[in-house]
């Protein structure tokens, strides 16, 4: 799986994750072309983009929502959490218990 796929497939699982209880979303993304193609949406008739245009649908149960690239040095949060799942050899479970360090981050990280 390259990058983009693995992005747009993280973007899809926040989507669902905050459709159920969010209906204004700001989603940022490290990946610049991944961020352009939402946002001139033309048309792509590859496999990729019948999955952007799926995303797409998605978003349309949001009142308000944005897709914005942040710089990857930016997502401390991203970045930590990424360590720690390379680090345990990715066997967490999704409601990990995760360390107080990057607890600290998604706190400072909400403000």
């Amino acid at each position: 799986m390259d990058i983009e796929w693995a992005e747009v497939e993280a973007l899809r699982e926040r989507i669902m994750w905050a459709r159920n209880n969010v209906t204004r979303a700001l989603f940022e993304i490290d990946c610049a072309s991944l961020v352009n193609r939402f946002k001139s949406r033309r048309e792509d008739i590859s496999i990729f983009g019948f999955r952007l245009k799926e995303i797409f649908g998605l978003l349309e149960s949001f009142i308000d929502f944005k897709i914005e690239w942040v710089a990857c040095l930016s997502n401390k949060v991203v970045d930590s959490l990424c360590k720690l799942a390379i680090n345990k050899r990715c066997t967490f479970p999704f409601n990990m218990e995760y360390p107080s360090d990057i607890h600290g981050l998604v706190l400072a990280n909400a403000c």
